[in-house]
């Protein structure tokens, strides 16, 4: 009796392990998370977003701005509208988005609320136009965030625009004034263009031996790229050797990886580590900009002379308000070092923090790209609010080319 006893409890035992395991895995099958709705190809993953997940998401991209991006205070001072105010607008647009395509558009017409052209969300577009950019410098950190697998993932489900990439400058050379006056328009730094444009450049400054004047024509260029305006206009045209030195203040160590990356160059010294902002020496820096930014990174930039620059006259600069980014540091850097004499109008900034930084937000995998620091100039002013200023200024509704040209007759 009491083996029957036995061998019936051990049957029992049994068939309640079944039934739990057959709950068990009737659950698995018919249970979907609430929080991801995950489609794995073979590069990543792509995350459909629910209410909770885009919350996530939205929060983190407001304690970025808060904590991180640093032209808040001056987007708030000339748009007439405040973070808070744009969050309350666009928070409940975001959650309520019914497509990936919906959200995204959403997430683009949030950023332009700052009105601040460094800080927007990476549509396909831009996408692929930066990829194709960045193609011969895959160990930077803008390459490692557009080939990370899951946004690769995420912007495999655009249209690959790549081939539609411009490789232009807009780039122009002509003799004004034979044996004395010579002038070069460039429209934009790309990237792209550099190794073209190098060779057009090379042979254009090689036959100006003997001329008084180049006049080098950055209006309404938003400056792509650093190493374009170094390698095709810097370099070549070096008449002595050329030293500047700059300020960049930060909020905080994240992303300096992407300033470090300029360490890459010869010609670039950076700081290693960062300082505190209140033991600067010799910029008047306004105490609100030292409360917000308590670190800083200083950079040195040291051009040597071409020997081989044919071209021993005066360079002069034309910018406007629509000179930005590469094309101010063009400005900036010519006003430091003397390489050549500015003339225009102020611009409107944005060349002496070098770079943005892509960031990939955490469950759409979309990027962003924004500003890192916040570049002071010479006297300690806010590069990106003030923008840097023309030794020659000219009023905006003249042409500064002809009245340039009117001075130098």
């Amino acid at each position: 009796m009491k083996k029957n006893k036995k061998r019936k409890s051990n049957k029992n035992i049994s068939l309640i392990f079944l039934f739990y395991l057959l709950v068990f895995i009737t659950t698995l099958l018919i249970y979907k998370p609430n929080e991801l709705d995950i489609n794995s190809t073979e590069s990543g993953e792509i995350i459909t977003l629910d209410k909770n997940k885009k919350q996530e998401e939205f929060d983190f991209i407001v304690e970025f701005l808060k904590n991180d991006y640093p032209y808040l205070s001056i987007n708030e001072k000339y748009i007439n509208n405040t973070l808070d105010n744009i969050i309350s607008n666009y928070e409940n647009k975001l959650l309520e988005t019914k497509s990936d395509v919906e959200y995204e558009k959403t997430l683009l017409d949030f950023f332009e609320e700052f009105k601040q052209p460094n800080l927007f969300l990476i549509d396909s577009k831009k996408y692929f136009t930066y990829k194709s950019q960045l193609e011969d410098n895959s160990d930077s950190p803008w390459s490692l965030v557009l080939n990370d697998k899951n946004v690769l993932a995420r912007y495999s489900e655009y249209k690959d625009t790549s081939d539609d990439t411009s490789s232009e400058s807009g780039i122009s050379m002509e003799i004004i004034n034979e044996n004395k006056t010579a002038y070069i328009k460039i429209q934009d730094f790309n990237p792209l263009a550099i190794k073209k444009d190098s060779s057009l450049l090379t042979e254009f400054i090689n036959g100006l031996d003997g001329y008084s004047h180049l006049i080098i024509d950055i209006r309404d260029n938003n400056g792509s790229s650093i190493e374009y305006l170094f390698e095709n206009i810097i370099t070549p045209l070096a008449h002595n050797t050329l030293v500047m030195n700059s300020v960049i203040l930060e909020k905080n160590e994240k992303y300096s990886e992407f300033l470090d990356y300029y360490n890459s160059y010869s010609y670039f010294d950076l700081d290693d580590k960062f300082y505190k902002s209140n033991k600067i020496s010799g910029k008047d820096i306004s105490n609100d900009k030292l409360e917000n930014f308590p670190l800083y990174k200083e950079y040195k930039i040291r051009i040597q002379e071409n020997k081989d620059n044919l071209f021993d006259g005066e360079i002069y600069i034309l910018q406007n308000k629509n000179t930005s980014n590469a094309a101010d540091f063009l400005s900036q850097f010519s006003n430091i070092t003397d390489f050549a004499t500015t003339v225009g109008q102020f611009t409107s900034g944005n060349g002496i923090n070098l770079n943005n930084a892509f960031i990939k937000l955490p469950y759409s995998n979309f990027v962003i790209s924004t500003p890192i620091g916040m570049g002071i100039n010479e006297e300690g002013s806010a590069n990106t609010e003030y923008g840097t200023y023309p030794e020659i200024e000219i009023k905006e509704n003249s042409d500064s080319l002809e009245v340039l040209l009117e001075m130098l007759d």
